[in-house]
């Protein structure tokens, strides 16, 4: 390869003596500072606060304070919200389909961070990623539409669908818990590159399988459907609006994808308590 920028002295100017006592010293030097690891980047956040200086507002103030969330705190945080939600799901009967529609926020919330942390876990494990993103996102896709058809099947039968709804977000939790043996398996499996890419799939079905279900709870004798079908489409859009943002953004170059992933499967599981008290 006949190369116009990359020589022969290129390599050995990057790895000067001089080079690396003063990068290294520079990072013994922050103390503070996390370890930027493959399934935690959380340089890619450091990038983020050093370009907010260039700011004037009080976005690097408040950059870093998000950097110093960690797993506990998120996960303390979700379960006040739960202690706050369980009374009034419990006693109200006006806000009897709170879970459910919590269910569907979640569940957007779910689809997309999990989408997030197999895209970066895939690109992890096998150093690149854009030639499967079409086949991971169609993956998604394609569990939708498998779950929606099969919640067409069970609303014509005569079932107990506060249980099978109950039965998709437990699964859905677990799902989210297992997610990170399932990445450290297959990254020790060689030749398993076609599986991961397979894995939106389930979450596509849960999530399709979930809304028809959800609108079929809610709906009430008399009442428009498109009403109820639009208040929960706009719910799952918004869930699923701050799961990307959120997961990219924040948690997965801060916790990590792994602590993601065990964040969903608590939330998840919350959610699926709050169905269990709730009055059909």
């Amino acid at each position: 390869m006949e190369l116009k920028y990359v020589n022969e002295y290129y390599l050995p100017s990057k790895f000067e003596p001089e080079r690396i006592k003063y990068l290294e010293d520079t990072i013994k030097s922050a103390e503070t500072a996390k370890i930027n690891r493959d399934f935690r980047p959380i340089g890619y956040f450091y990038d983020m606060v050093l370009w907010s200086t260039q700011l004037r507002s009080g976005l690097q103030e408040s950059l870093n304070n998000l950097g110093r969330l960690n797993t506990r705190i998120i996960a303390f945080t979700l379960i006040i919200v739960f202690l706050v939600l369980l009374p009034i799901q419990v006693k109200s009967r006006k806000l009897k389909d709170l879970a459910v529609n919590l269910s569907v926020g979640t569940t957007g919330l779910s689809g997309m961070l999990l989408q997030i942390t197999i895209i970066l876990s895939f690109q992890v494990i096998y150093g690149y990623v854009y030639q499967k993103v079409g086949l991971i996102f169609a993956s998604f896709m394609l569990g939708l539409v498998a779950g929606s058809l099969f919640a067409i099947k069970v609303l014509e039968k005569n079932t107990d669908l506060s249980k099978i709804y109950n039965a998709a977000q437990l699964s859905l939790s677990v799902y989210s818990l297992v997610l990170p043996a399932i990445f450290f398996f297959l990254g020790k499996l060689s030749g398993a590159g076609f599986i991961i890419p397979a894995l939106p799939a389930v979450v596509g079905f849960i999530g399709g399988f979930q809304f028809p279900i959800a609108n079929r709870i809610c709906l009430r004798p008399k009442e428009y459907a498109g009403k109820t079908a639009g208040f929960l489409y706009a719910i799952d859009l918004i869930g699923a609006g701050g799961g990307a943002l959120l997961t990219s953004a924040i948690l997965i170059p801060v916790i990590g994808i792994n602590a993601a992933c065990y964040l969903a499967g608590l939330m998840n599981f919350l959610v699926f308590v709050l169905l269990l008290v709730r009055r059909g």
